[in-house]
């Protein structure tokens, strides 16, 4: 994505071999209520290594005060990783690893300060045989956030378990070299400054006796910008987009259709982490994917983690809290790096075939009603989801005054009627012509920016959307 000569967003994707080509303009904002900034609760990323690896463990929980409680999951190496929603403040953190019939085997416990500009990252080391260990273990590293701006500062805080003679020394290191600097290399509790922008990788090792232990975690850092504040609304004059202190929003963005099926909670970190780095500030996914992809990846519309989006195939009345949640997860890290998701809530497939929702949101099953209560599911989920931009459609434009299309507008307003008021724009493609988000009637009222979908000569559809 990038703007074009007229100042309009153009975005570069690909279906299947097809080269799409869209722009965006924004619409004056004239037809909707005004968008209200929310409060989003702040979130906490858990690495959890067991000590020592294989000991029977069953799972790894990790706990706050208030009842927040996430199972984290397990990943390569024999890691457990996972997030967990806290309140603003210092929370205490619990970490417990629980073998068969739900025994505690160990658990680390700390408290780390949190801010809704998170998430705050905590790497722990649990396990029954630390007491007994000749070696020092770090068993807690935590850093207030995993994305800063080139010179701002993080306080990081590790603690290490020794029970044996002598001193522990503590020294931390970055890679690259240059990164970022330290105040107190040397110290458990320090200050470390970013630096270069990118991905920086920031080590801490403990020594003692001859023997050491090391853990590290990734901050990145961007080339300039706080986070903006938002949600995004349409600026003065309705020509581009601003955030919640009128700050205007230089779209930078790509398209990630399946990062939320194909990629695991580490990958989407590493994904999103390289795109901030690299000065993106928005990508475009698909909530569920259907019929994209094929074995090794997952098994449409599971994700990675087996988890599906209906508990009866294909039936929108049977949401699984499981994979929504997941994906209300990533918007949040992506919050974190000063990323705007673009939505697809229901993606309907190119000609509405098998790529997309098209012909399950046309069975008997999914009723206007149902539809509707899917939306309010979504909205509910989602409201308060502050990076958030709505996408309707998707490579489809419904055929005009079809039952089809009166239940894809059940969705949308359903997702409104439970309080989430992000933006919208529209997907639209009226018989391989392309089209704007305005010319599917039904939506005009609900569209906030227009999206131009089109192959060729897009300058002619920006001319005309421009124009509304």
């Amino acid at each position: 994505m990038g703007l074009d000569q007229r100042g309009s967003l153009c975005q570069y994707g690909s279906v299947r071999g097809r080269l799409l080509r869209i722009v965006l303009v924004i619409l004056v904002p004239c037809c909707r209520r005004p968008l209200q900034p929310h409060a989003a609760e702040p979130v906490v990323t858990v690495a959890a290594r067991v000590v020592p690896a294989g000991a029977g463990v069953r799972e790894v929980i990790v706990s706050a005060p208030a009842g927040a409680r996430t199972v984290l999951v397990p990943v390569a190496g024999g890691d457990f990783h996972g997030s967990l929603v806290v309140k603003p403040g210092t929370p205490s953190i619990e970490v417990q690893a629980l073998g068969p019939g739900g025994a505690r085997i160990g658990a680390v416990a700390g408290s780390l300060a949190v801010a809704r500009s998170g998430p705050a990252q905590v790497l722990v080391s649990v396990g029954a045989d630390k007491a007994s260990s000749p070696a020092p273990v770090v068993e807690w590293l935590a850093a207030p956030r995993s994305s800063v701006v080139g010179g701002e500062r993080l306080a990081l805080d590790v603690r290490v378990a020794f029970h044996g003679a002598g001193p522990v020394e503590v020294a931390w290191s970055t890679s690259p070299a240059g990164c970022g600097s330290f105040e107190h290399p040397s110290a458990a509790t320090t200050t470390w400054t970013a630096a270069a922008a990118g991905t920086c990788t920031l080590s801490v090792t403990a020594s003692a006796a001859g023997k050491r232990d090391s853990r590290a975690l990734s901050i990145v850092v961007r080339t300039r910008g706080q986070s903006y504040r938002y949600p995004l609304r349409g600026g003065p004059g309705g020509r581009y987009l601003v955030d919640q202190r009128g700050t205007p929003f230089f779209v930078k963005g790509e398209a990630a259709w399946l990062a939320l099926a194909n990629l695991d909670e580490s990958e989407q970190e590493t994904y999103l982490a390289d795109r901030s780095a690299k000065g993106f500030n928005l990508v475009e996914v698909m909530l569920i994917n259907h019929d994209y992809t094929s074995p090794p990846d997952p098994f449409p519309p599971a994700n990675r983690y087996g988890e599906q989006p209906f508990l009866r195939p294909g039936d929108f009345s049977t949401t699984g809290d499981a994979y929504f949640d997941r994906a209300v997860a990533f918007v949040r890290r992506a919050a974190a790096h000063g990323i705007v998701v673009l939505l697809a809530p229901l993606y309907l497939g190119f000609d509405g075939g098998n790529e997309g929702w098209w012909q399950e949101l046309t069975t008997p099953a999914n009723t206007r009603a149902v539809c509707s209560a899917f939306g309010r599911y979504l909205g509910r989920k989602f409201k308060n989801s502050e990076n958030l931009f709505w996408l309707a459609g998707g490579d489809y434009a419904p055929p005009a005054d079809s039952e089809g299309e009166a239940r894809f507008l059940e969705i949308l307003r359903g997702i409104q009627a439970a309080g989430a008021s992000q933006p919208w724009t529209g997907h639209w493609n009226f018989d391989h012509l392309g089209g704007i988000s305005t010319d599917e009637a039904r939506f005009t009222a609900a569209m906030d920016v227009n999206g131009i979908y089109q192959y060729a000569d897009t300058y002619r559809s920006t001319a005309r959307a421009y124009a509304v």
